[in-house]
């Protein structure tokens, strides 16, 4: 078994004995468990270093598309540190609350919805973290921007960041949703005022939606999640439709 500093949460691997018929089976299964395990660890004790981290991006991604060839969408879920993006990550994955740390690398879990499977990562949001985004940017689909809509004083990086990832060459097919997060605290801005804050409708390029969410109670985060598998299905569709 093993404790995955990143949930709080016990893995505890498949047993299997030599003998049995499903062994063959089984050992394939725990290899493949104990892939992950490596990948999610390797990127949680490497990626504290901020030159390192920026090699972290790229070797982690890459290291889980070659161990696992992609299914369906990728996901990267960024946003200022405190935002609530680790949280908002495994109450989808696991439907609970789970204890979490500032994340100094990239958490990776694969979440199923609608028939389809995501991939989704979570990038540490500490202002020497966020230079190293753009290594986790390639193939990317979506973007889940989790911002904390009581942190007034910090909207004005949140806004420099968005439109700074927006302007990226690996970004510029991807959807964009933005989580106003935190909508249980009675200081919250509103989805809209937060839109007028971010100047989201300043947006041309790129399909973008705002949802008010709150990643402790789940409010929200299923209806965003949504919105990105009717935007990725609609590209997959026009991208198949234009190759015929």
């Amino acid at each position: 078994s093993f404790s995955d500093p990143l949930r709080g949460v016990r893995i505890s691997g498949p047993r299997v004995r030599r003998g049995d018929w499903s062994w063959t089976w089984s050992r394939r299964r725990y290899r493949r468990w104990n892939a992950r395990r490596s990948v999610r660890t390797f990127a949680f004790v490497h990626g504290c270093r901020r030159v390192e981290g920026r090699t972290m991006g790229v070797a982690a991604s890459w290291m889980w598309s070659w161990l696992f060839p992609r299914k369906e969408y990728k996901i990267v879920v960024v946003g200022l540190d405190n935002a609530g993006k680790t949280t908002m990550l495994y109450k989808l994955y696991l439907g609970e609350v789970v204890i979490t740390r500032p994340t100094v690398g990239s958490n990776v879990e694969e979440i199923k919805y609608r028939n389809l499977t995501f991939e989704v990562w979570d990038l540490g949001g500490q202002q020497a973290l966020r230079p190293s985004w753009e290594t986790y940017y390639q193939d990317t689909d979506a973007v889940v921007l989790v911002v904390d809509s009581t942190d007034r004083g910090r909207l004005g990086t949140v806004r420099e960041e968005l439109f700074r990832l927006l302007a990226h060459e690996n970004l510029k097919r991807a959807s964009v949703l933005v989580l106003a997060n935190k909508q249980d605290l009675a200081d919250a801005m509103t989805a809209a005022e937060l839109s007028t804050s971010l100047c989201l409708t300043e947006i041309k390029k790129h399909s973008w939606h705002i949802q008010a969410s709150c990643a402790l109670t789940g409010e929200g985060l299923w209806e965003g999640m949504e919105w990105v598998s009717e935007e990725v299905k609609q590209k997959h569709k026009a991208k198949e439709g234009g190759e015929s």
